[in-house]
């Protein structure tokens, strides 16, 4: 359970992201300061002014009314099976509602961030006075689906976004839940945190939800019409019943034709024919965004005192 210690500061806008160490417990907590409005009367308290709310050591400015914890360089981490950029492993065929074909893939689901806040579906489940033990008088339980997002160009149809929407689905679903629950059980016990700055007196504890954030990697193959162009070897002529052609071409194939065609079908002595294939040359590469749901517990400390 990762358990964060929030701290309320007069005229702060952003937010700290920090790890506070204990030498005899090695226990790491993670402090995120951020403004909320706390479930209770404005008038019956007083808030006390606070330069600090625990040493700050080790701790990360960042943006956006939340900060999160990233690694500098996270792991390579993949949902479901990477492919090689280079590699023509993993595609499959789709055929398009207009009769169009591709030859489609996800080549990666990778992870790229941990911890991206902010908290969502926060969900207040107990406060604790200084010194105190109090426990759960019900169940809470929060949930939270992972979403995905595509950078798609503007020869990208919706029919294969959705395609690739559903393979992403597959291989997400394959070792994770679409949905992640989360749940603090009735007669779930929290204590007010020891080390704690003697001006902070009530500890408010809440769960909700930062995600991991994965780089899904996405590879399209169209069909072309090429042109292509075979030496010729040499042709023979039968006249009878009507006149036609075999001609003999470099690659070893034999081609049968009316000999009337010759002139449109040999061109300096090139075989001229058009076929359609998958152009794994120009292979289109798209990117998006998946993010999966991590459940989180976080603390807001407060140094309010009755009037």
């Amino acid at each position: 359970m990762t358990i964060c210690l929030l701290g309320a500061f007069k005229n702060l806008k952003g937010c700290v992201f920090m790890k506070f160490k204990r030498k005899k417990t090695a226990l790491v907590l993670s402090i995120i300061m951020v403004i909320l409005l706390l479930p209770m009367e404005a008038s019956a308290f007083n808030q006390k002014e606070s330069n600090a709310l625990l040493p700050q050591e080790d701790y990360t400015y960042g943006e956006n009314m939340f900060i999160t914890e990233t690694r500098s360089s996270p792991p390579d981490m993949y949902i479901g099976t990477p492919y090689q950029e280079s590699s023509m492993d993993g595609f499959v065929e789709y055929t398009d509602n207009d009769g169009s074909r591709y030859m489609m893939r996800v080549r990666h689901i990778k992870l790229q961030q941990i911890d991206v806040g902010p908290i969502v579906n926060s969900t207040h489940v107990i406060s604790v006075p200084r010194g105190m033990t109090y426990s759960t008088s019900e169940t809470k339980t929060i949930q939270k689906s992972y979403t995905s997002s595509w950078n798609v160009g503007a020869n990208f149809g919706i029919n294969l976004i959705k395609w690739l929407d559903i393979k992403v689905n597959t291989q997400y679903t394959s070792t994770n839940s679409e949905t992640t629950t989360f749940a603090v059980q009735q007669g779930q016990s929290y204590t007010f945190p020891s080390g704690v700055d003697p001006s902070y007196n009530i500890a408010h504890f809440y769960i909700g939800f930062v995600h991991d954030k994965y780089e899904v990697v996405a590879d399209i193959v169209r069909r072309v019409t090429k042109q292509v162009s075979t030496e010729v070897y040499g042709i023979e002529i039968d006249d009878e019943p009507r006149a036609t052609a075999t001609v003999y071409l470099a690659d070893g194939r034999v081609i049968y034709m009316r000999a009337e065609l010759i002139p449109l079908r040999i061109i300096d002595n090139y075989y001229i024919e058009y076929i359609t294939e998958y152009d794994y040359e120009n292979m289109e590469t798209e990117y998006g965004t998946l993010l999966s749901p991590k459940p989180i517990t976080y603390l807001l400390l407060n140094n309010l005192a009755a009037k």
